[in-house]
């Protein structure tokens, strides 16, 4: 889990000028924010990001005379990146929140990308348009639960057999903040940041939608493990993917596989729902070196079917 970020504060907490910079310590953040300074965002991010960010603003003329500080901005157009990154879910509002996001390419959170979220054409909703911070919070609140509504998490003891398996976990290419929490996957990506189009890569645990999209996740999970850049993985499906042709990609390369005893107990991620169980059970999928300890580590959850090629 990285630590650098790009922050973005408040400067005089008149919701004027954004000051935006980098933070590899988390000594900048208490710096600023001891000097009255307002936290907006965090985005997990490099410092060549920041420069870029830098960059995009400064060209476009935004920058704002506060001393000798070339790293402030004014203007509608820093307000909406910050409360774009918030939305989307690739910012947090807090640096809690952003322990939990991934670090993404320049080409997922570049400026030039930005897409207006509140209507600003002047019409009714304008009477009641809210505070550029207050825009900020609705954007968190509306990420966070688009998170979890839709969301029904692995449960905890499949989870830490994983862990048991690989010894840390790289990537959980589709999670979300509150899942994370759980897995506690160095990164992982959501279902605003499409993991089909990320590059994968070391230890994955994988538990992809109960959907057609299962079957990209499997052909992806494949082809990064056969290229080399997944060095082991386990990944969970549906038993009733078993028999489907898709699945074929699996049985082609994965170790070892397990036949669940019954149905697992997910837990969903909103909270008025109670937990459920599909109406089938679940097979998961070992991909590496170790099919062993996989078995010895797993069988306790199912059949053990050994694979032999």
């Amino acid at each position: 889990m990285t630590t650098d970020r790009v922050y973005f504060f408040d400067l005089h907490g008149d919701e004027r000028i954004v000051r935006v910079g980098f933070d590899g310590t988390g000594a900048r953040l208490t710096q600023h924010d001891n000097m009255g300074q307002v936290l907006l965002a965090l985005l997990p991010a490099s410092q060549d990001f920041e420069d870029r960010i830098h960059r995009h603003f400064t060209d476009r003329g935004l920058s704002a005379a506060v001393g000798r500080s070339k790293s402030c901005y004014e203007g509608a157009a820093i307000w909406d990146y910050v409360t774009w990154l918030v939305r989307r879910g690739y910012a947090a509002v807090t640096p809690d929140d952003a322990d939990h996001l991934p670090v993404l390419p320049w080409d997922v959170i570049d400026p030039l990308r930005v897409t207006a979220w509140f209507d600003d054409d002047g019409g009714q909703g304008a009477l009641f348009r809210p505070t550029r911070r207050a825009r900020i919070l609705v954007a968190a609140k509306a990420a966070y639960h688009q998170s979890m509504s839709d969301e029904w998490f692995t449960p905890i003891e499949i989870i830490e057999s994983a862990r048991a398996v690989l010894g840390e976990i790289d990537l959980d290419p589709a999670s979300c903040p509150k899942a994370n929490e759980t897995v506690r996957a160095t990164h992982f990506f959501s279902q605003r940041v499409d993991g089909l189009l990320q590059p994968w890569g070391g230890r994955v645990w994988m538990n992809p939608p109960y959907s057609r999209a299962a079957s990209a996740f499997a052909d992806k999970l494949v082809a990064e493990y056969g290229g080399g850049a997944i060095t082991e993985a386990v990944a969970l499906f549906n038993a009733n993917s078993m028999t489907s042709l898709w699945f074929d990609c699996i049985y082609s390369r994965a170790s070892a596989l397990l036949v669940t005893r019954g149905r697992l107990q997910f837990v969903p991620g909103d909270p008025g729902q109670a937990s459920s169980s599909p109406s089938t059970g679940s097979v998961i999928a070992y991909f590496g070196s170790r099919p062993d300890r996989f078995a010895d580590e797993f069988r306790k959850h199912g059949t053990i079917l050994t694979v032999r090629r």
